[in-house]
Order: C-alpha cells, then structure tokens, then sequence
C-alpha cells in the first residue's frame, strides 16, 4: 500500500528530538516496516531547523504588542494565519497527491486544519486521522479564546465526520471525541518505544555517578520537559520530607522547561538543594545514560489526555514507576502489577516512594513486569500493525 503521511502544523518538524518528532518517526517507520510505501509531506520541514537570526528581537517585538493589543484579537491573528497557511498547504498536498498517488492519507491533525479533509475528498482516498489532544480546549487554555473558535468547533467537528479512522493515543481521548460525535471508528494507540535505538555509554553512565555523586545513594529520578502540569514541585516538596530521614536518597531530574528556575529556588527555600541534582538540558543520546543511574521513576502529573513518552522509557529501562491514577495512564500501566498509581498529592507521593524505598522486592517486581508488558505491548511496529489492522511480516 502507498501511504502519505501528511502534517499540516506549521511549527512540527520531522527532526525533532523532542516527543512529538519521536512519535511521527517511528510511526513512519513502523508503516515502512510492515512493507508498505510510504512518503511524507510535512508543512513544519523535515531537516533540523538552523538557529532564527535576530530570535531576541523577534521575541522582544512579540512581547511588546502582545501588551498593547487585546488577547483575543492576537489570538484571532494567529488563527487567521493559521487558516492562511492551512490554505497554501492545501494546493502543496494536492500537488503531491497528483505525483504519488497515495491509497491512503495518514494525517497527524491540528486545530483549525482541513486541508487533509478536502483532498482526500477531492481525490476519493482513504484517510486516516490521528489527533493527540482536543486541540480547540487544549488551544484555549494554553493560549486564550480567539474569535474564531466557533469555526474552530466546526472544523473539529467536520474532522471527526470526515475521514474513515481516527487514531488517539489515549482511551480518554477516545472518550472525549465519542461525546462529540458517537459514530466514529476510533483506534487507540499508546506511545511505544523501539528498543533497538536505545544503547547505554556505561563510561557515560559512570561518569554521570561521579560527576554528581551518586554512588552509595538510592536515586529516586524524573525525566521529561518541566512544566507546570509535570507535577515537579509535588515531587520536590515529597522528596524534602524523605530526605529528612533518609540520608543516602538523592533526586534527579533530568530536562529543562519553563519552571526550571522556579524549583530549583524552591529547592533552596526546602534546605534541600544539596540533595537535588538538576541536569537541565542534556543530549537525547545521554537520556538513558541518566535513565540507568535511577532506582524509582516518577511521573507525578499528566494532563488527563497524555500519553507520557517517559513511563515507556522508565519501563524499558526496568525502573520501578510511579505515575497518576489516570484513566490515559491506565492505558498502560496496572496499579501493584508493573507500577504504583496514585491520585497526585505530596502526601500520595512520600508513602509510594517510601515503600518503594523499602521494599527492594517490590521494586525489582514492578520494574520486571513493566519491562515484559511494554515490550509485548507498546513497540512502535505494533502501534503501526494497530493503526492499519495490518498483521506483522512473517
């Protein structure tokens, strides 16, 4: 089968080490794997971007009017260039439509975009739709409302009625569009991993533990982007009444955001930052390097509709986890069976650590289960056999 993987966000670029960019990798390559022909049209490019010229400028200038004009106006700018560029791309894909002749569109969809929609119409092609989030609530509470939003509804609306398979990588999300429209042939996906790309440097795993004393100590680690809803602060202020009475634990965590000066303060107020390691950014290749140097695993938060990419690579690495009682989470892991699952509090958080603190047994068990369970569950080349209802080469 020819397949034409088509993303229409402006700002998603195929080469991205971040998890968006991971997941529409391995979802081509896990089409290409089943034997089928696959090429790829990606509005956001496919090569690693080069650094913006004049990014502070740029950033200062948006700042600036963003003060002077109303929120909703900027917001419904954005959205008109949006629908603009959504436009342009529309003629882009009927082009490529016209010299590959695809039998089926797979499109990773986005707010206010119909381009997909209206060609696989055109053309009489099959089309498949995966939509990570609910992108209009999700646009508003990250960004603000625009005036475009009751178009934006319908748009969302028309994506869900118009194409033959909608792809979620969460039973929640799954839930969500089936109270917007309850006729829908929706399959649910999981994030994944590929155990074949993830090697561990032990020189680099053992230069990590001497760099950052860990030796001797009982690592309780995050890793992910650090934003408010990770759930970071709630980790922290649990660690700070652990470390009270437990002197060989030290916290890692592993990643950057935009709160990451915010908790390392909060470290300093808590009299723990001698106990905390923030790495900030570090290279995707030394993720699991880290990764290795842990013995409990936390995700603390999730949005309500994530699949976090993070529990996957806690599991692979055989690190026990603890991870909220969510219904997208659920999806995944099993409480006692091959994780802990929590309702997010501090309080939650330090009796889960402290029994997996003292409970090397329990620990080694959870981590076991969950290693066997992702990997008979959620590789990428079964997330692909999911997609298609395709059965792997024999």
């Amino acid at each position: 089968m020819k397949i034409l993987y088509y993303s229409a966000h402006p700002h998603l670029n195929l080469s991205a080490t971040t998890g968006y960019g991971t997941h529409m990798r391995e979802v081509i390559q896990g089409f290409k794997n089943l034997g089928h022909e696959v090429e790829t049209l990606i509005i956001g490019g496919e090569e690693k971007l080069p650094k913006k010229q004049n990014s502070v400028h740029n950033s200062i200038f948006k700042k600036t009017l963003k003060k002077v004009i109303p929120s909703i106006i900027w917001e419904t700018i954005k959205d008109i260039q949006l629908l603009k560029l959504d436009k342009s791309s529309e003629k882009i894909l009927n082009a490529k439509i016209l010299n590959f002749a695809p039998d089926l569109i797979y499109e990773r969809g986005y707010y206010l975009i119909e381009s997909g929609i209206k060609n696989s119409k055109k053309h009489n092609i099959k089309h498949y739709l995966e939509l990570n989030a609910p992108y209009v609530e999700e646009r508003v509470l990250f960004s603000g409302k625009s005036l475009l939003l009751s178009k934006a509804k319908k748009i969302e609306l028309n994506q869900l009625k118009s194409v033959e398979k909608i792809i979620v990588v969460t039973s929640s999300l799954k839930d969500y569009f089936l109270k917007k429209e309850n006729q829908l042939n929706i399959t649910v996906t999981p994030n994944a991993i590929t155990s074949s790309k993830i090697k561990i440097n032990e020189t680099n795993k053992n230069s990590i533990i001497k760099k950052h004393n860990l030796k001797n100590n009982l690592i309780i680690g995050f890793v992910g982007s650090i934003f408010p809803y990770h759930g970071v602060d709630l980790l922290i202020k649990a660690f700070s009444k652990i470390a009270l009475t437990k002197s060989n634990v030290k916290l890692l965590i592993v990643g950057d955001g935009e709160i990451l000066d915010e908790l390392k303060k909060l470290s300093v107020e808590l009299n723990i930052s001698k106990q905390i390691i923030f790495t900030g950014k570090v290279p995707h290749s030394e993720v699991f390097d880290y990764l290795a140097t842990m013995d409990i695993t936390v995700a603390a938060k999730a949005a309500w509709y994530n699949s976090p990419v993070k529990i996957f690579e806690y599991g692979y690495m055989e690190k026990s986890v603890i991870a909220p009682d969510y219904q997208a989470i659920k999806d995944v892991l099993s409480h006692r069976k091959n994780s802990l699952l929590i309702a997010p509090s501090v309080s939650n958080l330090i009796s889960s650590i402290e029994e997996l603190i003292e409970d090397k047994e329990l620990r080694k068990q959870l981590a076991s289960q969950l290693k066997i369970d992702i990997l008979e569950n959620h590789t990428w080349d079964k997330v692909a056999e999911r997609i298609l209802n395709f059965p792997p080469k024999l």
